[in-house]
């Protein structure tokens, strides 16, 4: 089975949000394929947060992979800043021609629906854009969480 939880926070009027995709019990190779590769991706577009790239390089950097992965890509965006507000402007996106800023937090969260095996899955975490790359504020989805629970 496939699980994902989505939750978000708020301290001192600040929100955060995370999502996390796992696996749970039997689970088809299908299943196992997308979730591995999509918390690789997942992976790779955080560590291109980087002060000066722009954020359609990060959203065409992603869809590349999912591509390459043969996985199903429709989404319109792949992550949003973070603050006051759950959703933020700037997104994303391909057409976002701004670049990323030292300090920025946003949150990455490619997402995937798998016709074949019938699922979703979704993996978000929130990243602070640090001088020399990125902060992951919510951890990691390959060494602090399981991508399978039996």
């Amino acid at each position: 089975h496939v699980l994902q939880v989505d939750f978000g926070g708020k301290f001192n009027g600040y929100y955060s949000d995370v999502a996390r995709t796992v696996l749970v019990g039997e689970t088809t190779s299908r299943q196992d394929y997308v979730l591995s590769n999509l918390a690789e991706i997942h992976q790779e577009i955080i560590q291109s947060v980087k002060p000066g790239v722009y954020f359609h390089e990060l959203y065409n950097k992603c869809k590349d992979f999912v591509k390459k992965g043969d996985l199903p890509f429709f989404m319109p965006h792949i992550g949003h800043n973070m603050g006051i507000k759950l959703h933020e402007q700037p997104v994303i996106s391909p057409v976002n021609d701004e670049v990323l800023e030292e300090n920025m937090v946003i949150n990455i969260e490619p997402i995937c629906i798998d016709e074949k095996s019938r699922s979703g899955y979704h993996i978000e975490d929130l990243v602070r854009v640090g001088k020399d790359g990125p902060d992951i504020l919510t951890g990691s989805p390959l060494t602090e969480h399981p991508l399978r629970i039996k």
